[in-house]
């Protein structure tokens, strides 16, 4: 990206950086993270749908800068840093906090690995559900 695209692009302001982009199949929001801060961008209006940044609520420090974002078969959106991952929870007015259940391991909840290197199948209803 050239320098002030996505300023430009997607009208938000005091943006420095992107950690993760994930577009919400729940509310048809993309939501550009950095930090500890998201903006949201419209595409069902094509328009920026706060131009300031917002705080992602219930979060501690291991969620500044993520590594990753997904939205999953379910239609919620989870964020990944280091060996974590968390499940994001809308809030009216476009507000996002963590899920209280969350973190939790990336390995054993998300990849589905065996804690003592057991074999270990995974079937597609365990992909169908919520990591």
């Amino acid at each position: 990206l050239e320098s002030g695209s996505i300023q430009d692009r997607y009208g938000f302001r005091r943006f420095d950086k992107v950690n993760a982009v994930v577009t919400s199949q729940g509310d048809y929001m993309t939501y550009f993270f950095t930090g500890t801060k998201y903006w949201r961008y419209d595409e069902t209006t094509g328009r920026a749908a706060n131009r300031n940044p917002r705080r992602i609520r219930r979060t501690s420090r291991a969620v500044r800068n993520l590594d990753a974002a997904t939205t999953w078969i379910n239609k919620k959106v989870y964020v990944f840093k280091g060996e974590n991952y968390y499940k994001l929870k809308s809030i009216k007015n476009g507000n996002i906090s963590v899920h209280r259940r969350y973190p939790q391991r990336i390995d054993r909840r998300w990849m589905h690995c065996p804690k003592q290197g057991k074999d270990h199948e995974m079937s597609v209803a365990s992909l169908e559900s919520e990591p």
